[in-house]
């Protein structure tokens, strides 16, 4: 009965054709309307592992840390917690607990106007973003190619392509052009879970030249946190770049987000 009520919420008839466009426009608009910033309610562990190889496909470095995120008067801030899988010494934990401090310190003493300015700098970043995936339902063609239980949960499995005649409205946007990928959809809640990407031509950027070559793939997933939120658990790469005419190699990366704890207070306080 609930997903009956869900679509006479949303205002989808039962047995209507399904509209896979409408169903992305949804999601996305729900995204941004419920978890635009919810994740900065939260403090959370990062880990990062990023693995370069060279052009010959013979790994060049392994670099894996993990900061935990939290955010001070407004902004999140980083601190470092582990390195290549290890804690960190006990100086190494001295110097990133008084840079803690000095920023809280900083970041609840300075003037109003310095609050706004830096507030405002963040949200431009994150605004950047949110304009291209805004975008996403004008730059893709859609199409339901079935259903599937995800994080045991029915969801819908949506594939893209790109719309021909679609005209990117800045350079990140521009990347929609050259990328195929599937969705999967919370069916009961309408929240996105799980995005493939997949890059199908070469694209460059800048005036150095910088080559993103085709066959780049990325995975983004999320899971719910308090039994109500959406929020990232995973994101995994790997592409290759090419830097002027020489330089050339592979960065693969993944990132996982776990441990998430509710934030109380104005200054970033935990539960």
């Amino acid at each position: 009965m609930r997903w009956i009520l869900l679509l006479a919420t949303l205002g989808i008839p039962c047995g209507a054709t399904v509209d896979p466009r409408e169903i992305v426009r949804r999601a996305l608009a729900l995204d941004e309307q419920e978890n635009g910033s919810l994740i900065e309610s939260y403090a959370y562990l990062e880990s990062i592992e990023t693995r370069r190889l060279n052009s010959d496909g013979t790994l060049k470095s392994v670099v894996s840390k993990t900061h935990e995120i939290t955010t001070i008067e407004g902004t999140p801030f980083r601190r470092l917690v582990e390195k290549g899988g290890k804690p960190l010494s006990q100086e190494e934990q001295r110097e990133q607990e008084a840079s803690f401090h000095s920023v809280l310190e900083a970041r609840r003493t300075e003037s109003r106007s310095e609050r706004a300015r830096r507030i405002l700098e963040y949200q431009n970043r994150r605004d950047r973003y949110r304009r291209a995936v805004r975008e996403i339902p004008d730059a893709f063609l859609f199409r339901v190619s079935g259903e599937e239980i995800v994080q045991a949960r029915p969801a819908w499995v949506i594939e893209a392509v790109p719309r021909p005649g679609y005209r990117p409205i800045d350079r990140h946007s521009r990347l929609f052009t050259e990328l195929k990928g599937t969705l999967w959809i919370d069916k009961a809640e309408n929240h996105w879970i799980r995005l493939d990407a997949e890059l199908i031509d070469t694209v460059t950027f800048g005036w150095i030249l910088v080559r993103i070559g085709k066959g780049a793939r990325a995975t983004i997933e999320r899971a719910r946190v308090d039994g109500k939120d959406w929020l990232p658990s995973r994101l995994w790469y790997t592409v290759s770049l090419r830097i002027g005419l020489v330089k050339a190699y592979t960065v693969e990366e993944l990132a996982t987000y776990r441990t998430y704890r509710k934030l109380t207070g104005e200054g970033g306080g935990r539960d």
